[in-house]
């Protein structure tokens, strides 16, 4: 075998394992309104750093992920930039997109009930910095 194949190997199995990683941070969810989507997973630390969660909603958020998310409909307006924020920075597939076509669709388009599902279930992989932030 020539050094050639041997990186070409090295490049294929390093493309497998990207591949698996990447899909171990990915899950599939059924929206109340009917439609699949691809999520990733992300902390709010993650999306706090990253700056998909605007630094004034990062505690806004922390309180929400520190227990069930109940929503009072006075709180509407102060939860959906939050909510926006975590479903642009978690949906994969369909792509959010600035305008809505064959490969994207808009924030305006995903229900409120939609959004919720897709916060929940990325609150679910916060759980466990719940005793790291306890103790700061």
């Amino acid at each position: 075998m020539s050094g050639l194949d041997n990186v070409r190997q090295a490049q294929a199995a390093r493309r497998k394992t990207l591949a698996e990683w990447r899909m171990k941070k990915r899950d599939e969810l059924d929206l109340p309104s009917g439609l699949r989507v691809v999520v990733r997973k992300a902390s709010i630390v993650d999306l706090a750093i990253s700056g998909g969660i605007p630094e004034s909603l990062t505690n806004d958020l922390m309180a929400l992920a520190s227990g069930p998310v109940e929503v009072d409909a006075k709180d509407l307006p102060k939860l959906a930039p939050i909510f926006d924020s975590v479903v642009r920075a978690c949906l994969v597939e369909p792509a959010i997109g600035e305008t809505a076509d064959d490969d994207h669709i808009t924030l305006e388009e995903l229900d409120f009930e939609d959004k919720l599902v897709i916060f929940q279930w990325t609150m679910e992989a916060t759980s466990a910095l719940k005793p790291f932030r306890a103790n700061g």
